[in-house]
């Protein structure tokens, strides 16, 4: 019999064991809310930059702001 059924057996029970030994964290909602809030003003100003012309987006700032907030 090769090897590797038993060194995925060996491989499964090492990281169930590991992984099982993890403690759920609680969840904190304040933060989660001020991220979540912060992508949606990055959408909307990413959203006002897609209604200038071209060569507005080009000279000006929006396509820094744009790279900015696009990260």
């Amino acid at each position: 019999m090769p090897i590797f059924p038993h060194y995925a057996k060996y491989l499964m029970k090492e990281y169930s064991r590991k992984y099982s030994a993890m403690k759920k964290q609680p969840l904190e909602k304040d933060t989660i809310l001020k991220r979540v809030n912060g992508i949606q003003a990055d959408l909307a100003e990413i959203q006002e930059l897609g209604k200038q012309t071209l060569e507005m987006f080009s000279s000006g700032n929006g396509y820094k702001l744009a790279e900015y907030r696009l990260k």
